[in-house]
């Protein structure tokens, strides 16, 4: 009854309070019915959280969800039961010590390739389908609350601005709406739908929406994806959105770019942001640092295909283009030669060709400018 209780006092959506009726169902499910609070000890809640962890069909029984099911589930029993601590109900909160952070997850992860969205979009039935798809993969939308909302007057065409309402953090003061950039890949699914729309600013640019749950718009886009010849993937709609701000982040300072997602750079990195196959391709291909402004130069030049320790050394020895000061053979202006390089004008200094280049050591710079 308090769980109830404290269920119908939390200022939330209904897809919130769903969520916590969700807990209750799994810690119904763990402790007996007749359990009350004050007899729940924190060995008892540790042994709720592994038991959420285990299989169902586990041998001792299990709730078989995945970990940050269970910690979400965590977190939301520390709430209740900090709430009939604060109440005196109860001496100490069990919950306190149980993990109930939210840990990132890599496996879920998959970046849509834009070609991929132009594939899926054409296999789309209509206007209004192509622009939700594309609201979430080119604008990086949260589908559905935020497509939902938009209306006609949330389009500024002259600043070319999109102002989404965001039911998501609307509980925290100021963010309760957010300003997106209309792209230009965006534009044209705007269009079409604005030539089917009423002309009354707080017209609905996708009704279609309208009384539709999240989850009965995934059928209608596996279908399409099918129909393009690829494969669905994981977390059909939330990936959208991070392939979307991979890819803002390669062309915009990260600080703009969570303001137009609407997520905080913490929660980008820790869940948005992937590896993509074009960054680790352009890795082994872009040099990510200059020969010219290298004063020191490793000396595996015959690792590269620049022949061996040997043939360098012999390369370094004809090489006439190679200055005294590149070698080591320093003097001041009345011939004779500094102390501290003596032993660099050695016959084996020669091998400061190697890698088909020469090199100065820094300490050569150094007494150059010292004897000049």
């Amino acid at each position: 009854p308090f769980f109830d209780q404290w269920r119908r006092e939390q200022p939330v959506k209904d897809s919130t309070s769903l969520t916590y009726v969700r807990a209750r169902g799994h810690a119904a499910g763990f402790f007996n019915s007749d359990v009350c609070m004050p007899a729940i000890d924190e060995g008892q809640a540790w042994q709720f959280y592994n038991w959420m962890r285990r299989p169902s069909d586990h041998p001792e029984g299990g709730g078989g969800l995945r970990e940050n099911t269970a910690r979400k589930t965590n977190a939301i029993c520390k709430q209740v039961f900090e709430m009939a601590r604060m109440r005196r109900l109860i001496g100490s909160n069990p919950f306190e010590n149980l993990p109930s952070s939210v840990i990132a997850t890599t496996d879920k992860l998959f970046f849509v390739p834009i070609d991929w969205a132009w594939a899926v979009i054409d296999q789309l039935p209509d206007a209004g389908w192509k622009l939700l798809f594309a609201l979430a993969r080119v604008g990086g939308l949260r589908v559905g609350s935020e497509p939902r909302a938009l209306r006609r007057k949330h389009l500024d065409l002259k600043t070319m601005i999109m102002t989404v309402t965001s039911s998501k953090t609307a509980h925290h003061p100021g963010h309760e709406t957010r300003e997106v950039p209309i792209f230009p890949e965006l534009l044209p699914f705007l269009d079409a739908v604005l030539a089917e729309t009423d002309d009354d600013p707080d017209a609905l640019l996708l009704p279609f929406l309208v009384g539709r749950t999240d989850a009965s718009l995934i059928k209608p886009v596996v279908a399409a994806i099918h129909r393009a010849g690829l494969r669905r993937w994981p977390k059909l709609w939330q990936n959208l959105r991070s392939s979307r701000e991979t890819d803002l982040v390669e062309h915009f300072p990260i600080q703009c770019v969570v303001r137009w997602i609407g997520n905080s750079e913490a929660v980008a990195h820790k869940h948005y942001l992937q590896l993509t196959e074009a960054h680790t391709r352009r890795a082994i291909t872009l040099r990510t640092s200059s020969p010219e402004v290298n004063l020191v130069e490793p000396k595996l030049g015959f690792m590269h295909g620049a022949g061996a320790p040997g043939e360098q050394r012999g390369a370094a020895a004809e090489g006439d283009a190679v200055s005294d000061a590149a070698h080591g053979r320093i003097e001041t202006p009345d011939g004779s030669t500094p102390p501290a390089a003596a032993h660099r004008n050695a016959p084996e200094r020669t091998q400061g060709h190697e890698g088909g280049r020469a090199w100065t050591r820094t300490t050569d710079l150094v007494l150059i400018r010292d004897a000049l």
